[in-house]
């Protein structure tokens, strides 16, 4: 996913949030930070908790579906794309 995101061009003054833990083991952990950094700085790079990040995430999946149910009366609200991945 970071690799497709630095290829399409889309790293640039961008920000990436990895969920905490990653990896099967710390050889596939440091293989995936080495892919991160590969892409982004790392003041750029966000590791949360996976218990915080749930949280986080409801709330962007209950916006979305707010937008989508409300559009037609709130035309101001409108979203062109939003990609979740949980």
């Amino acid at each position: 996913m970071i690799q497709g995101l630095g290829s399409a061009g889309l790293a640039k003054n961008a920000r990436v949030i990895v969920e905490k833990p990653f990896g099967r083991d710390l050889a596939s952990a440091r293989e995936l930070n080495r892919a991160a950094h590969a892409v982004f700085p790392e003041d750029s790079i966000f590791r949360i908790d996976h218990f915080l990040g749930k949280e986080a995430i409801m709330n962007i999946l209950y916006f979305r579906l707010r937008i989508h149910f409300w559009s037609h009366m709130e035309p101001e609200l409108r979203c062109q794309r939003s990609d979740n991945h949980v």
